[in-house]
C-alpha cells in the first residue's frame, strides 16, 4: 500500500486508485442510494402510492368529489357523477388528475381513430372490465362501465398504435405513464344502445 501524504493521499485498492475527491463522491453517492432506496414509493397505475405495505390516495382538488364508498357499489353512479357530471373541473387538465380521483382499476383501454385524418387518435377509452366480463355485461344488456375522454389536442395515430402494441390495450405503467399528460377537452361514458 502507498503512503498516506496529505489532503490528497491515493489508496489502491484493488487496482484501483481512488483519490480523496473520487472517494468524497463515492460516499456522497452510496448515501444517496441508501436514503433514496429507503424512502422510495412505488406509484401505481391509478396514482396509488404504495408506502410501507399500506394504499394511500393523493388527495383530489376536486370539491365536488363523493368517494366511491357512497355509492353502495353503484360504479356506473359513482362514474357519472364524479367524472361527467363534474367533468367542467377536469377539462383542460391532463389525465393524470383523472387518474388521482379514479378509485375503480383500470383494466382495459382503447382509442379511437379520426374518420377525416386517420393520422390523429382523438381519444381515449377507459375500462374497467377484463374483456370477458365486458363481453357478458354486453350479452346481458348492463352497461359495460367504459368513460371516454376526448384530447384537447389529437394524439399521434402511430405512437397511440405502438403502446397499444406493446401493451396489448391493458392499462398498464407504460400506457398510464404515456397517456397521463395529455389535456382532456370531454368526458363522457359510453351509453349502451340496447
Amino acid at each position: 500500500m502507498r503512503n498516506i501524504k496529505g489532503a490528497s493521499y491515493k489508496l489502491a485498492l484493488a487496482g484501483i486508485v481512488i483519490n480523496e475527491n473520487m472517494k468524497q463522491l463515492l460516499i456522497i453517492g452510496l448515501i444517496y442510494l441508501f436514503v433514496t432506496s429507503c424512502v422510495s414509493k412505488k406509484t401505481g397505475t391509478n396514482n396509488t402510492i404504495i408506502k410501507d405495505k399500506q394504499i394511500e390516495k393523493e388527495i383530489s382538488n376536486n370539491p365536488k368529489y363523493i368517494p366511491l364508498s357512497h355509492f353502495n357499489g353503484d360504479t356506473l353512479k359513482y362514474l357519472t357523477t364524479n367524472f361527467t357530471s363534474h367533468k367542467e373541473f377536469y377539462q383542460g387538465k391532463g389525465l393524470n388528475v383523472l387518474l388521482q380521483d379514479l378509485e375503480l382499476p383500470v383494466k382495459e383501454f382503447k382509442t379511437g381513430v379520426n374518420a377525416r385524418d386517420i393520422n390523429i387518435s382523438p381519444g381515449l377509452s377507459l375500462k374497467f372490465y377484463n374483456r370477458d366480463i365486458e363481453e357478458k355485461k354486453i350479452k346481458e344488456r348492463k352497461n359495460p362501465l367504459v368513460l371516454y375522454v376526448i384530447w384537447q389536442i389529437p394524439l399521434p395515430e402511430d405512437d397511440v398504435t405502438s403502446i397499444i402494441r406493446t401493451t396489448h390495450g391493458y392499462w398498464n405503467n407504460q400506457a398510464n405513464n404515456y397517456f397521463r399528460q395529455f389535456k382532456i377537452k370531454e368526458i363522457g361514458m359510453v351509453a349502451p344502445n340496447y
